[in-house]
């Protein structure tokens, strides 16, 4: 906690807070390797599918139930300070510095660590285990992309209907089906 306050007091240098940002996206990286490895490595590629598609699901369930959608508003008031956010358990997608983002009320676009790891398990799926490094290279590249697309969708309905608490999961788990697919169809083809 000390160190979350010497970041918002600017206290600390910015590369002790990208270090800890990096680690943030790191850990669940290593954590769903452990896990892609010992379980979803042994069930059927759809079963994979079916169940990435069932987290989004239930992030949707969660961002947007009345229930949960007043629970996460407060979960978040209550972790941002003077209208900074605090950095526990969340990966920030905005720049909370910048005078535009002032104007719009509740922008809090960020990624929690669950996010991460769907990301993660997304990888892991796609990627063949017997394949060439700059294959896998190639097709990281392709998955970030279409990740990084399904994230602008999110944030471009959130700011079309004036809705900063969107689940994070749907559109870029549509982005990465979509992705599948036609990786699937190019190297059969």
């Amino acid at each position: 906690m000390f160190l979350i306050t010497a970041w918002e007091l600017q206290i600390l240098p910015l590369i002790s807070l990208t270090f800890f940002r990096g680690c943030q996206c790191m850990i669940p990286a290593f954590i769903m390797y452990f896990v892609y490895d010992f379980f979803f490595r042994l069930l059927p590629m759809e079963v994979n599918f079916l169940l990435i598609w069932i987290f989004a699901l239930a992030d949707i369930i969660y961002c947007l139930h009345p229930r949960y959608h007043i629970e996460s508003s407060r979960i978040l008031d209550e972790l941002s300070t003077d209208g900074t956010p605090s950095l526990v358990g969340f990966y920030y997608t905005l720049n909370f510095d910048d005078d535009e983002l002032v104007d719009r009320k509740n922008n809090r676009s960020s990624l929690g660590i669950g996010d991460f790891l769907i990301f993660n398990l997304m990888l892991l799926l796609i990627v063949p285990s017997g394949s060439s490094m700059i294959t896998k290279v190639c097709i990281a590249i392709g998955h970030i992309i279409a990740i990084q697309i399904g994230q602008i969708a999110t944030s471009w309905f959130g700011c079309y209907f004036n809705q900063y608490l969107l689940p994070a999961l749907p559109l870029p788990v549509a982005c990465f089906s979509l992705y599948a697919i036609l990786l699937n169809a190019f190297v059969q083809y």
